[in-house]
């Protein structure tokens, strides 16, 4: 590769640059022909696109080529050759199980290796190569003409001894994954990205194994992974997220492109190649003659128990595939029995929530029903309250109209006795007159009785 570096590599080698400096005697001399490094040209650093998003900051990062700048020329200079390798690379992967597909492309690969005294190149320094490999890392970024961006990764500590740079590891690491997508095969099964509530996805696959070899200038790199697809759901508002059932075995194979473009089935991952250079450059330049006597003999040995070595690899293999199928088996029956259970919890929680919501229901139904009978209640208080008050207004009114009544007979009453007694007292006048005119008439007969009778007196 030609030096792609992340910027964790960079800090890394910075931290063990500090750490070696601190061991340093406090006056150090430095001859002028040193200087002769600050004088040659470098390139600039080359940065990410920050302004892009997350993933795309993340696969520019990857893709930094460091080649010819300062850092590499630094890096350079403390292992004894450049640490960085970057080439082109082509690749192919087969999946079989639900799945039958053939992939293939182009791609990248980035080495970074900080083995003192050979660094990424395949030339060993003897003077300063002591056979303890430093750390060693391998990231090849596989590209497809669709949406897909297959990563493959490998990470090797260093052996005691090795140049770390700041960097800690327990142990070889590996990754094959794919790139923004939630689904490595089938492109059409994306649907995580349109829909929130139900799609298929394949989570992070497992890498059964991974070998990296260098060949010369070049590399190859075989693996092994299996991918599980699960199916993601709601139910009754809880998210689920279940084995859908759909397994892909995938065997792939990634070489440099000027090997495969010389003998493409020598890149093939059903062809035997050299050494696995993590063992083939382990090994110290002064122990070269001891390794081909060793090999001299291994050959001799190798040829007499190569039958009891397959035969005994070949069970190993099966009871490795039966012992895998079996905890494959074991976890789908785990995740089986914990989506019953689950789904039984989910549904007596909500019968007791269906329970509870028809007991509020049915409070809330008496309540209203004892509101409306005391309203009923209220009103029927309020209309009898209002008729015994008309009653009492018409008994009242009645009673006043009996007394306006009689006092208008009494008036009348009293007004005809007036009438009465007037009348009575004009007819005593009149009989009075008539009275007197009768007294006066006879007074008047009498006197003239009397004036008659003195008259024949004699």
């Amino acid at each position: 590769m030609t030096g792609r570096v992340s910027s964790a590599a960079i800090m890394a080698l910075l931290a063990g640059t500090f750490v070696a400096a601190a061991d340093l005697p406090a006056t150090l001399s430095i001859p002028e022909t040193e200087f002769e490094l600050g004088e040659e040209t470098h390139k600039p650093i080359p940065m990410p696109d920050l302004p892009g998003n997350p993933v795309q900051q993340m696969m520019d990062t990857l893709s930094l080529d460091m080649t010819g700048t300062l850092p590499d020329a630094v890096l350079e200079e403390l292992l004894g050759a450049s640490p960085y390798d970057f080439t082109d690379v082509v690749w192919g992967m087969e999946v079989t199980g639900n799945w039958t597909q053939n992939h293939t492309g182009t791609g990248t690969l980035q080495v970074t290796n900080f083995t003192e005294g050979r660094g990424a190149s395949p030339q060993i320094d003897p003077e300063r190569y002591s056979g303890e490999r430093g750390f060693r890392m391998y990231n090849a970024q596989l590209a497809t003409d669709g949406d897909h961006t297959f990563t493959l990764s490998a990470i090797f500590p260093p052996d005691p001894g090795g140049t770390a740079f700041g960097t800690e590891l327990d142990g070889t690491k590996g990754v094959f994954e794919v790139t923004w997508l939630c689904h490595m095969f089938e492109p059409g099964l994306i649907g995580c990205i349109d829909h929130d509530d139900e799609y298929y996805h394949t989570p992070l696959p497992d890498l059964q194994s991974l070998h990296v070899q260098q060949r010369g200038g070049g590399y190859r790199m075989t693996f092994q992974a299996r991918v599980i697809e699960h199916r993601r759901h709601r139910d009754r508002g809880h998210a689920f997220s279940e084995p859908s059932g759909r397994v892909g075995d995938v065997r792939g194979w990634v070489c440099d492109r000027a090997s495969w473009e010389a003998a493409p089935e020598s890149c093939d991952f059903r062809a035997t190649s050299d050494r696995d250079t993590e063992d083939e450059y382990a090994r110290n330049l002064l122990d070269e003659a001891r390794r081909k006597a060793e090999e001299e003999l291994e050959t001799a040995l190798t040829q007499a128990e190569d039958e009891a070595v397959e035969a005994e690899v070949a069970r190993q293999v099966t009871e490795i595939e039966r012992q895998m199928q079996q905890d494959t088996d074991d976890a789908v029956r785990r995740v089986e029995a914990e989506l019953a259970r689950a789904r039984a919890e989910v549904a007596e929680a909500e019968l007791e929530r269906q329970i509870r919501q028809q007991r509020d229901e049915a409070v809330r139904r008496v309540e209203a029903e004892l509101a409306r009978v005391q309203a009923e209640i209220a009103q029927a208080e309020e209309e009898r309250r209002v008729q015994q008050l008309r009653e009492d207004s018409v008994r009242r009114v009645e009673a006043e109209v009996a007394r306006v009544q009689g006092e208008i007979a009494r008036i009348r009453a009293e007004i005809a006795m007036k009438a009465v007694k007037m009348r009575a007292e004009q007819e005593r006048d009149a009989a009075i007159a008539s009275a007197e005119e009768s007294v006066a008439a006879a007074k008047a007969e009498m006197d003239a009785a009397l004036a008659e009778d003195e008259s024949e007196d004699p």
